[in-house]
């Protein structure tokens, strides 16, 4: 039923967003365990310095003048031998120092364990406060800090520095609130095309190919249409694409979910992404999935042009998207909408008009009792889901739903505008032909799981 559907959609999400995070940690390797020379969007930058031999302790880095740069996902390098330098920048390999700066978004707010464990010294910033001090020459040493942190972006700066050869190591870990210690990976917020440091995603193995530049006009020094709390976007709704296809966003704060396909009856592709907007810059983890035939994944740089226009900057040779356009407005009902149902009342917000709520509410009843005619001990929640007793299983709907805050079921419904799986009518649907003279039992006919709505 629909609360089992959308409970099996989402762990197929978070089984592919399990795997695109995999990939993700593959900036670093064998050969240079500390990053990749290959620049990339979201990630932290490490400056690499020579530090003179006999240091004791992390350099004062502005006096200094890096000699290269790398970027990694995660600072995750156990003790072992190091003596290949780096790759590509440098052969040094003892008595160098690295300085790691970057931005990156928590969404939940609370208190976060930090541990950093270093072979030699290392430091911990975060907003420009010192969380761990691990300095000196010594050998694996694990240092703990914690530190209160607020729902959004935040600024990152781990300092390191190795003595003598040939040892080595380097480990962030965290434990965020409620939750258990592990490496720390969070999602890095992308460097705005403005500094230049966008650049082509690191070519993961597999079916993805390197990100390639996009002639789409020329990017802007940076976002001037919306504010920096980006108040003004709400990527939220229908989108269109170039490549045929039809993908459907949601944005809650900075990061945005989206699932494509190219065409929701035979679709030939079908992927879903998980992303960081941050200065009209969207930067995304992509990942087919098995609807459709194609088998690939990567980074896509994406620049919001408006609340209506998104273009690619950065994408793989294999991806075919490069320009989207919104179908369906957050608001669904207002005057932009260029959805052909909804019904003539309640202007832009239709869900807050009384007489709208009354019939949502009666679609829900109508839904209710479609779904106990097949399944007794179920029912219908005010969420539209399918709870209680569905087949050999019992569908707890103890929890709110995932939603923007603020919105009650009213809004929550005539957003998401579903087909339910036991009703021939979607909410839209249902009160646009309730205020055209249908009667409340003309309405009352069930539909079988997989019919299509009318």
């Amino acid at each position: 039923m629909n609360g089992l559907k959308c409970t099996a959609r989402r762990l197929l999400l978070l089984l592919v967003l399990s795997s695109i995070a995999g990939h993700a940690a593959l900036g670093q390797d064998d050969e240079n365990p500390f990053g990749s020379s290959s620049q990339q969007a979201s990630a932290l930058r490490g400056e690499i310095y020579s530090i003179p031999e006999g240091t004791s302790s992390l350099p004062d880095f502005s006096s200094l003048t890096p000699i290269g740069e790398i970027y990694t996902k995660v600072l995750d390098v156990p003790q072992r031998s190091f003596d290949s330098g780096f790759p590509g920048v440098t052969d040094r390999f003892e008595w160098f120092a690295i300085r790691y700066t970057g931005k990156f978004y928590v969404e939940s707010a609370g208190e976060y364990s930090f541990r950093l464990v270093s072979d030699d010294g290392s430091r911990l910033f975060i907003d420009g406060k010192k969380v761990i001090d691990n300095d000196g020459v010594h050998s694996p040493s694990s240092v703990s800090g914690t530190v209160d942190l607020t729902r959004g972006e935040h600024q990152i700066e781990v300092d390191y520095f190795q003595g003598p050869r040939y040892y080595v190591a380097l480990q962030l870990f965290w434990t965020p609130p409620g939750g258990t210690e592990e490496v720390s990976q969070p999602t890095y917020v992308p460097s705005s095309p403005a500094g230049g440091e966008v650049s082509a995603p690191p070519q993961v193995a597999g079916t993805a190919q390197a990100a390639q530049p996009v002639d789409t006009g020329p990017s802007p020094s940076g976002c001037t249409w919306c504010s920096e709390d980006m108040a003004g976007i709400d990527l939220t709704g229908v989108w269109s694409c170039d490549d045929g296809g039809t993908y459907y966003l949601r944005q809650m704060g900075y990061i945005v979910w989206w699932a494509g396909e190219g065409s929701a009856s035979e679709p030939k592709w079908a992927n879903v992404a998980r992303g960081i907007l941050s200065n009209c810059v969207l930067t995304l983890e992509y990942y087919d999935v098995p609807k459709g035939d194609a088998t690939g994944f990567g980074t896509l740089v994406l620049e919001v042009l408006s609340s209506d226009e998104i273009v690619a900057r950065e994408k793989p040779e294999s991806y075919g998207g490069s320009r989207w356009w919104r179908t369906s407005p957050p608001d669904v009902g207002g005057e932009e909408s260029s959805e052909p149902s909804g019904p003539a009342i309640g202007g832009e917000n239709a869900w807050e008009n009384a007489t709208v709520r009354a019939l949502i509410d009666e679609w829900l009843e109508q839904q209710d009792r479609c779904l106990k005619e097949v399944y007794p001990g179920a029912y219908i929640d005010s969420w539209g889901r399918a709870c209680g007793e569905l087949e050999t299983a019992i569908a707890s709907c103890e929890l709110e739903p995932d939603k923007p805050a603020g919105w009650d079921y009213y809004q929550y419904l005539w957003y998401n505008n579903w087909c339910p799986e036991v009703y021939p009518y979607t909410v839209r649907d249902y009160v646009e032909r309730r205020l055209s003279g249908e009667s409340f039992d003309s309405l009352a006919e069930c539909k079988s799981e997989g019919e299509p709505c009318a």
